[in-house]
């Protein structure tokens, strides 16, 4: 129940909502723990939508929660050598 006001508008205490409350359960690594035992994607067809990060993120995805297809999507990563040949070293990178 909101506190009783006291003269102006500005001195107000207004009570949180409950959609303001932080949930107790945190969200983030519930979302994290989901495992997919049959997996019905074509792995190759999934990556060629991305490119750059996104497409080494969407593989690493896939390897984590999806045992079925996490051979083929770390192959995929590594025998592409994606990163090696996506990014160019830049001079100023060098250590």
């Amino acid at each position: 129940m909101p506190l009783p006001s006291r003269g102006s508008r500005h001195n107000e205490v207004i009570e949180p909502m409950q959609v303001d409350i932080a949930p107790e359960v945190d969200q983030q690594a519930a979302e994290d723990n989901f495992i997919i035992e049959a997996a019905t994607i074509d792995l190759d067809v999934f990556a060629s939508n991305y490119m750059g990060l996104t497409k080494l993120s969407r593989l690493m995805f896939v390897a984590k929660h999806c045992p079925a297809l996490e051979i083929d999507a770390l192959r995929m990563a590594l025998i592409l050598n994606y990163v090696k040949h996506t990014f160019v070293p830049r001079p100023h990178y060098a250590g």
